[in-house]
């Protein structure tokens, strides 16, 4: 028995540690340093994986930084080792929803409800959930639960959606009318009721009642723009997120909604998909100064200098409006820091080595060229413009392959590498691979219409497009 004993305390966590780890990410909480507080909560449940405590409040975080993706991945492992804490079934409810599946966010919720019956806050994510799959009388019943159960007087404002909801999916049965031709009506008088609100100075009323509009009508034009405005004004990203898709469905060339689309995902943090998002608008809507500021903005927190600086001074040429001193002297003051580059004795090697190469290619001189590029490659071989120089000798040599998954290794971190794009193009058609081809020509025809370096190349680029999508 002592034996036993002894075998069960040396294999138990360290309860002491993990109780000074969730202290710190408590306080870190309070402190409002979330990120912090999330690598400690984590940490807690490394020791402790069933902590009840650890395992409610990193999922509120995860929410609030509106990482619901991370919370899905998360909590479909923590339940799946801990399944019978009420808490990990409920957040993990909640990410479903969030991200759009709401079968099984239902599904999560049902298992919340039988270990917390009293708990009336999953009937409401329930009932939208029914709502948006199309079980009307599923969702009247789990609205009315959650009526019935909520008492708190600080939950008005979910009370009054609730209230709406029922209204709106009683109309809906009333007139047999489904999302997608319920454009009328209903999603006409709660726009209505957005643009009153909006004029009284309560946006975030304003944007329940767009959102309210949308779950009748998911293209429902006039709302969709204003939810592109709203989500801005008010930072409601994530409340605003599956709509923005949605109506995306439908007008895949919204100007409101691609823009939106793209300064969410800057603001969250996702550069890289913010970068495609902001390309995709240009190839509808070249020169939109408000892009083009978006994409130096994009890719200066990415940390890609030179690029930064060519969206800045895109911008700044296309910059006519009135009124825009403010941002226009925050694109000079952006350029002029970027530029800054260390002494001459440090870079001029490596620019004299990069000019050679470049001539070398240009002549055609793949072998020669790739003597050189492997030779400054051992000194840095992180450099992105070698590796596209790279690309471009093994095109040369007839190595389509090799110049593809070069190409493709430099866009990973550069997105808007033009030869990356020109290479990977070419490659691509010679592989018959005309699809992507074709995708990366429209790509490099944007970013390269006013690169001079690009000059002796986009006429060709622009013919080959052209040749691919029939337009010529």
């Amino acid at each position: 028995m002592f034996s036993l004993l002894m075998i069960i305390l040396l294999s138990a966590p360290s309860t002491k540690t993990s109780d000074k780890y969730l202290e710190r990410a408590k306080e870190l909480e309070k402190k409002g340093e979330t990120e912090a507080a999330i690598v400690n909560y984590e940490k807690v449940l490394q020791m402790d994986p069933a902590n009840s405590s650890a395992i409610s409040r990193l999922g509120i975080l995860y929410l609030l930084k509106g990482m619901n993706q991370k919370a899905r991945d998360r909590y479909e492992k923590i339940t799946k080792l801990n399944p019978k804490i009420a808490m990990g079934w409920y957040i993990l409810g909640y990410s479903y929803k969030k991200s759009g599946d709401c079968k099984k966010s239902i599904e999560a919720y049902k298992k919340y409800i039988s270990m917390e019956p009293g708990d009336a806050d999953p009937w409401y994510n329930t009932g939208m959930c029914w709502e948006t799959l199309g079980n009307l009388q599923e969702a009247l019943r789990a609205l009315n639960t959650y009526l019935s159960m909520e008492k708190g007087s600080n939950e008005k404002g979910w009370t009054d959606k609730a209230k709406l909801a029922i209204i709106r999916i009683k109309s809906r049965i009333k007139t047999g009318k489904t999302p997608e031709n319920n454009c009328k009506g209903y999603s006409d008088i709660a726009f209505l009721t957005a643009i009153k609100h909006y004029k009284a100075g309560n946006k975030n009323k304003a944007l329940e009642f767009i959102i309210s509009s949308l779950r009748s009508c998911p293209s429902h034009l006039k709302s969709l723009n204003g939810l592109a405005s709203l989500t801005i004004e008010t930072s409601s990203c994530s409340s605003s997120e599956p709509f923005i898709e949605s109506g995306l469905k439908h007008w895949p060339k919204s100007k409101p909604l691609l823009y939106v689309k793209a300064w969410c995902q800057r603001h969250s943090g996702k550069m890289k998909e913010a970068a495609l998002t902001y390309m995709e608008y240009l190839k509808y809507y070249p020169d939109d100064p408000d892009v083009l500021f978006g994409l130096g903005e994009t890719m200066r927190l990415s940390g890609k200098n030179s690029e930064a600086v060519f969206y800045y001074q895109l911008y700044l040429k296309n910059e006519v409006r009135k009124n825009q001193e403010k941002w226009k002297n925050l694109a000079q003051d952006y350029i002029a820091k970027l530029k800054e580059t260390p002494k001459k004795s440090q870079v001029q090697p490596v620019a004299a080595s990069n000019d050679k190469i470049l001539d070398l290619l240009i002549k055609n001189m793949g072998n020669e060229a790739l003597s050189l590029i492997d030779k400054a490659l051992k000194t840095d071989p992180e450099n992105s413009k070698l590796t596209s120089y790279r690309s471009w000798a093994y095109f040369l040599k007839k190595d389509y392959s090799r110049a593809k998954k070069l190409s493709e290794k430099v866009r990973e971190t550069n997105a808007s590498n033009t030869i990356a794009l020109r290479i990977g193009a070419m490659s691509c058609l010679k592989l018959r691979m005309k699809t992507q081809a074709a995708q990366l020509l429209e790509k490099y025809l944007i970013i390269a219409r006013d690169l001079p370096e690009e000059k002796p190349f986009y006429p060709t680029m622009k013919s080959l497009h052209d040749a691919l999508s029939g337009n010529d």
